[in-house]
């Protein structure tokens, strides 16, 4: 699995379709996010290739419920007894269909109409939630991360905030990535969406890493602001 050190002992690893990311901190490991179903083997062989135990990975942080970001979840899990956190309002879709939309141009308009409406309309799975967030927690592991709400791609979404090199952002899938961030492919409420990316607009923080796309390596929320009018 090719990653990237994007900080100390910050990785990017590219799952082929999404990319989550490894922190390590004081010898204990943090995962954001699990890929697709049936990687997560492959995630914890690429912990190993960096050098790492996998029974260091002692927390999840979960983004949002979509299926490419939880479908390795209980297979990691299960492999490593890591605990898993998640905003309360994205826990409380569990078995539920929450709406979705699509978003703004074309392009995305027609790729929600014929691959992903369909599956958007079965509930929510279960997944195995050891503690949930409100937002604005700074945890005690992973260096001090920090807990951002951003709703609107679904209605718990979470963004991550490592204070460090001026500011490093865990997007997840609030935008996506490119020169300039762009809009998520669906969104579960746009106004609230909107309100998010205006809210990660006016942070103080230099990097912003997304879940699909390239990164923004300096001065983010500037290209935030442009690409959004936020």
């Amino acid at each position: 699995m090719k990653h990237r050190e994007i900080s100390k002992g910050v990785y990017a690893l590219e799952t082929g379709f999404v990319r989550v990311f490894l922190l390590e901190h004081e010898g204990v490991l943090t995962l954001i996010d699990t890929g697709i179903p049936g990687m997560g083997e492959k995630i914890l062989s690429a912990i190993e290739s960096l050098g790492y135990d996998r029974k260091a990975l002692k927390h999840i942080l979960i983004t949002h419920f979509h299926m490419d970001h939880i479908g390795s979840l209980e297979e990691i899990k299960s492999r490593t007894g890591a605990l898993v956190y998640v905003h309360k309002d994205e826990a409380a879709t569990i078995g539920t269909v929450p709406a979705t939309e699509a978003a703004p141009g074309i392009a995305k308009k027609l790729m929600f109409e014929l691959l992903i409406k369909k599956s958007r309309q079965t509930p929510q799975p279960s997944v195995p939630v050891d503690v949930t967030l409100e937002g604005g927690e700074i945890l005690d592991f992973a260096g001090g991360l920090q807990v951002i709400a951003t709703p609107g791609h679904s209605p718990g979404h979470t963004s991550y905030f490592l204070s460090r090199e001026g500011g490093i952002l865990f997007v997840g899938d609030a935008a996506s990535g490119g020169r300039l961030p762009g809009y998520p492919m669906l969104f579960n409420k746009k106004e609230t969406a909107i309100r998010s990316l205006a809210l990660i607009g006016n942070m103080n923080f230099e990097k912003a890493y997304f879940s699909h796309g390239k990164p923004i390596e300096s001065g983010a929320p500037g290209k935030f602001r442009k690409a959004f009018g936020v």
